[in-house]
């Protein structure tokens, strides 16, 4: 379970191979840790989250953000708008975001 677990968040992670080699140690740490204190490998996975979610986490907490287009994951990059970094919500164009400068004008 926890090698499988380990395995799939290494494929998640879009880093470097020494940025993830280290978040990769860092985890079998965690399991090590925690097994020290009496928590089974069941607990620290359902405590982790799925190996997604836990990838998308240390990018949130290690900042790195993938260009769009090479999103992780699978999924397709968001519409992007024009003069600004947040994907449209809504999935409209540049032109039709509220959030561009020059939207509704």
């Amino acid at each position: 379970m926890k090698q499988e677990y380990i395995q799939q968040v290494g494929r998640a992670l879009p880093l470097p191979g020494k940025q993830k080699r280290e978040v990769l140690r860092d985890l079998e740490e965690l399991f090590a840790s925690a097994g020290e204190h009496g928590e089974s490998e069941a607990q620290v996975l359902d405590r982790l989250g799925s190996p997604e979610e836990y990838a998308k986490e240390v990018l949130a907490q290690t900042g790195y953000a993938p260009r769009p287009g090479k999103l992780p994951w699978g999924w397709p990059s968001p519409p992007w708008c024009a003069g600004c970094v947040w994907p449209c919500s809504s999935g409209a164009r540049a032109a039709a975001c509220r959030r561009t400068p020059s939207a509704g004008r």
